[in-house]
């Protein structure tokens, strides 16, 4: 009898833990209710879905921020109920051999997306994503919809101020001004900036970031012929040209390092380099003309 009233009590307070935790919260009408700028996905970016499913991308992806602190730093806030309205089935994933894309809509380009979905070690040397390049046309453009929504109307706004800025690249381009507009970008105090490293060591650091950051959009020796760059429209930046490197200063390549290049595909550092490893690539990059 004892040993029948213990487990009865265990069994109690299972199912009253359950009630509390889980059973009460899905009474709460707020859960349901879409999170600002969250909307239904339209007939692309739904059958971009289908194909994010079909292919198991959310065996290594999650959707979802949550309340720790590293999250917080590389993805933003934490994630809500609402921004899970219209999901069905919810994507949260539960195992993140790749980064969080709960809201990667509009941080890179779609050439970017497209390069990487062709062969991710295109854009990402390092990168054990399998390549997609089996996927048809449509699909590949259904799925880069679907991802640079994911973060609703905030994120769709990203993605379409990346595309207005291509738009402006191309023509400052065509112009033979790109130049004088990527200067104009810079803030004042980031303009005059002297890379504070110099020296071999300086050097080989960033060598060593170049090559696992850089090499597959930039090429190997960095004149912007790199795996990636059939795909990318503007073309990655050649650093072995002589004319481009003079008329570029060091505080310019380095806030383009730290803040990435808006309507291109070279996107911010700022989460994963120090200002000491920028200032290094800084220094090698400046080597590229002498080799």
């Amino acid at each position: 009898m004892r040993a029948l009233s213990i487990a009865a009590g265990v069994a109690a307070l299972v199912l009253a833990a359950i009630a509390v935790t889980v059973l009460l919260p899905m009474g709460d009408p707020s859960l349901y209710q879409p999170s600002p700028g969250v909307k239904p996905l339209n007939e692309l970016e739904e059958m971009g879905r289908q194909v994010y499913i079909r292919e198991g991308c959310w065996y290594c992806h999650t959707q979802q921020v949550r309340n720790l602190s590293m999250d917080v730093q590389y993805y933003g806030r934490v994630s809500s109920p609402g921004e899970y309205a219209y999901d069905s089935p919810v994507l949260l994933g539960t195992e993140r051999t790749g980064p969080d894309l709960a809201r990667i809509g509009g941080v890179y380009t779609d050439d970017w997306h497209l390069a990487h979905f062709i062969n991710p070690r295109y854009v990402v040397p390092a990168s054990i994503m399998p390549s997609f390049s089996y996927l048809s046309d449509d699909e590949l453009e259904a799925l880069i919809a679907y991802v640079q929504s994911l973060g609703g109307e905030e994120a769709r706004r990203k993605a379409e101020m990346q595309r207005r800025m291509k738009q402006a690249m191309l023509e400052a381009q065509r112009l033979g001004i790109e130049e004088e507009m990527m200067q104009a970008r810079v803030p004042a105090s980031y303009r005059g900036l002297e890379n504070p490293l110099a020296g071999r060591e300086a050097v080989l650091v960033g060598k060593r970031l170049f090559a696992f950051y850089c090499r597959g959009c930039h090429g190997s020796a960095g004149a912007g012929d790199g795996p990636a760059a059939r795909y990318l429209n503007p073309r990655p930046a050649n650093f072995t040209s002589a004319e481009f490197m003079g008329s570029v200063e060091d505080g310019r390549l380095y806030y383009s390092i730290l803040n990435g290049v808006p309507g291109t595909a070279m996107h911010p550092f700022k989460a994963r380099l120090t200002e000491q490893e920028v200032w290094s690539l800084v220094a090698y990059l400046r080597t590229l003309q002498e080799e």
